[in-house]
């Protein structure tokens, strides 16, 4: 299983990402990039394969990916060490930061919480592994390694509170178009794409709805 878990930053497909990572994908727009207060630091607390954090970090931000497993998270690591002798990816790469926890026990830690501003970002990310109803949709191939890797996120729902109660400004779920809400909330704004849509969610201290 480890051979058969590679990651890489410096793909054709990171390479045109890097060049064009675009405000106006729909990403861009969950992350509030269009807004009048930009996101500028965000949490991916469950990475996977860090694809959608090199985008965030593609669009500026500085990125803190979390991973609780060790095998994806060395995974990870070393990705992020081989991209670092690419120059067209690692000014990006330089803007992730990886830690191998469980988002849960991040902010816990007194040394996490001074190096990121008292234990919050603008932007917490989430994207749990899709139940098993959603397996069969995982047609390619990374997303079928995950999935044997990982399994599903059964405490998926309690991210949510969870984020909501870190996040500056905005916490952004990744769901597949036909999942249910995360935790059963209906979120504030929906960015739909082909396959998935990004939902939004405005922590209670964060009155900001464009």
């Amino acid at each position: 299983m480890t051979n058969s878990l590679q990651i890489s930053f410096s793909t054709p497909k990171c390479l045109r990402l890097a060049k064009n990572p675009g405000k106006s994908t729909i990403l861009g727009k969950a992350l509030g990039l269009k807004t009048k207060s930009p996101s500028k630091t965000a949490l991916d607390a469950t990475a996977g394969l860090g694809s959608d954090a090199f985008h965030m970090a593609c669009l500026g931000l500085e990125v803190t990916l979390l991973e609780r497993l060790p095998l994806l998270a060395q995974a990870l690591q070393r990705a992020l060490v081989e991209a670092a002798h690419y120059e067209a990816v690692s000014g990006i790469v330089r803007r992730m930061t990886l830690y191998q926890t469980d988002a849960f026990d991040f902010f816990s830690d007194e040394q996490i919480q001074s190096l990121s501003g008292s234990g919050y970002y603008d932007v917490i990310y989430l994207d749990p592994m899709f139940p098993a109803s959603s397996q069969k949709r995982l047609s390619k191939k990374p997303m079928q390694t995950l999935q044997s890797v990982v399994g599903d996120d059964s405490d998926a729902d309690a991210l949510l509170p969870w984020a909501k109660r870190h996040a500056r400004k905005r916490v952004v779920v990744k769901r597949h178009l036909r999942s249910p809400y995360l935790n059963g909330e209906k979120p504030d704004l929906i960015f739909s794409g082909k396959s998935h849509r990004l939902d939004v969610y405005f922590p209670m201290q964060n009155s900001e709805k464009i």
